[in-house]
């Protein structure tokens, strides 16, 4: 199904970059950490999504670092295929898509206007593959005036 549908995107937008990043990204909604250090608490990310976010960087190829892809004129969607360990987890991409930004690949996470995200299963080899896209000038929406709706 992911191959079909990565077939139909690649007809209708501009594949900008393909990753492919080992280990499993943890769920960054299920590991927060209250630190309740100073006057006020604080949320921060867990060690495994720290850990993750620090070796996503180390993964991206050098050619795609400083990219910073994306922006209210360039909109992105994204597909990405989680390889998880077991069936356990919950499909989550915000670690992947924290991971992007951080290592520079795009400029920000809200430029990401499209999102498909599929959970599969390697007991040897869970990663995650990314696959960027330039979503088309023709199908980029424009704000809506009153009384109107935008599309997108």
């Amino acid at each position: 199904m992911t191959k079909t549908f990565l077939n139909y995107l690649e007809q209708s937008y501009e594949l900008l970059c393909s990753l492919e990043i080992s280990g499993q990204p943890y769920s960054l909604k299920n590991r927060q950490i209250i630190n309740c250090r100073g006057k006020y608490p604080r949320i921060i990310k867990s060690k495994e999504a720290s850990d993750y976010l620090n070796s996503f960087s180390l993964q991206v190829p050098d050619e795609y670092k400083d990219l910073r892809l994306g922006s209210l004129d360039a909109p992105l969607a994204v597909i990405v295929v989680i390889y998880y360990r077991s069936r356990r987890p919950d499909l989550d991409v915000h670690a992947v898509m924290d991971g992007l930004q951080a290592s520079g690949v795009i400029q920000n996470d809200r430029y990401i206007r499209e999102v498909h995200s599929y959970a599969l299963q390697d007991k040897e080899n869970p990663r995650a593959e990314i696959y960027l896209f330039q979503i088309p000038k023709t199908q980029i929406a424009h704000p809506a005036k009153k009384g109107q709706h935008g599309t997108l």
